[in-house]
């Protein structure tokens, strides 16, 4: 990199990729110019790798509403209704962060938060399947994310899912053994 005065400013001179930049900084002390540069030659470079700025990265809250309308498309009904309820929890609880913010420890906080909230019908507290469909939701937002070239770390892809116990177990009428 050159960094040359001209008149009363400094201008630069580099390459970058095969790519010859060359401008003036409009600075007149040369560590106001150095730093300009540098500025620059960083914007460029995370143009060129594909890094988003902090004004492209949505908040959790749009990105399940834009992964909520491709779900009515795309899933099924009951699909779509248990994602909506999956959602409303989520943005409860990581409000207006962005994607970005939410890792693997806010993710296991939620875990523990959701897991420690009453039944709406009941004063039993909310079931692990219960909180691990929750998680399901957030997987699925992020690889929607993924899906749309957002170039997201998933949180949930490490974090393990609570152990479900196994289930209501039904048994036949002697009708249904009959048959």
């Amino acid at each position: 990199m050159a960094l040359v005065k001209r008149s009363k400013f400094w201008s630069y001179d580099f390459e970058l990729f095969g790519r010859r930049y060359v401008g003036s900084t409009k600075r007149t002390n040369r560590k106001d110019a150095e730093s300009a540069v540098s500025a620059l030659r960083f914007r460029i470079l995370n143009s060129v790798q594909g890094v988003p700025k902090h004004s492209d990265i949505p908040r959790l809250s749009e990105l399940a509403d834009r992964f909520i309308g491709w779900a009515e498309v795309n899933l099924s009904p009951a699909t779509v209704v248990l994602h909506k309820v999956n959602v409303a929890s989520l943005k409860k609880f990581f409000g207006g962060r962005l994607v970005t913010e939410i890792d693997v420890e806010s993710v296991e906080k939620f875990k523990v938060w959701r897991a420690s909230q009453k039944r709406k019908d009941a004063d039993r507290n909310i079931t692990a399947a219960t909180v691990n469909r929750a998680l399901t939701t957030l997987k699925r937002i992020y690889s929607y994310a993924d899906s749309i070239d957002l170039a997201l770390r998933n949180p949930v892809r490490r974090v393990k899912y609570l152990k479900e116990s196994p289930g209501r177990m039904r048994v036949l009428t002697m009708k249904e053994s009959d048959k």
